[in-house]
Parts: structure tokens; sequence; C-alpha cells
């Protein structure tokens, strides 16, 4: 069993939909694309920013290269795993830009 950490970088293992994403702004990527309505999907690369329920669950911020963000959900450490840098490489939402 992996153990994470706050401020750990972690890849999705499941889509999560948009419903369940959490905190979503209205500036989201998520909701200004019609090709991300599907939510989170796996592979995409978010940071721990809180652990809960012992490490069972954890908060993880989604961000924009420039910092803003797409989505804060909760997700549970079932759900994520360690992010390498072939996820780094090829997260979706730092090859997207703004517009």
């Amino acid at each position: 069993m992996t153990v994470f950490n706050e401020r750990d970088l972690v890849a999705l293992t499941v889509p999560i939909p948009l419903a369940e994403a959490g905190h979503v702004p209205e500036d989201s990527l998520l909701r200004k694309s019609g090709n991300y309505e599907e939510g989170l999907l796996p592979g995409d690369v978010g940071t721990i920013v809180d652990a809960c329920g012992g490490g069972e669950a954890f908060t993880v911020e989604f961000l924009e290269p420039d910092g803003c963000l797409i989505a804060l959900p909760t997700v549970y450490s079932t759900q994520i795993r360690p992010a390498t840098k072939v996820d780094l490489a090829n997260d979706r939402f730092w090859h997207r830009a703004r517009i």
C-alpha cells in the first residue's frame, strides 16, 4: 500500500465525473471546453493539499500551468497513485493553451 503525503504529485487511476470533481470554478477548463465535460480522467496529475480520514482520502488540487484551479476533488487512496515523469509529460491540462 502506497503512503501519500501532502504536496505529493499524484495521478488518477479512475475517472472522476464533473459532478463529483469537488470545487470546479466557472472558468475551469472542465467547464469551458466540450472536450472536458467527462471530468477528470485516469492519468490527470494533481497535488495532494489535505489528508482526510487518517490517510484514506485526500483533497487533490488540479491546476493549469498558469496556476488557475481546474478542480479540487476529494479522492480515496485507491483512486490515485504516485505521478511519474510520463504522467507529467503527457498531462492534458499542461498541453492546453489557456483560451
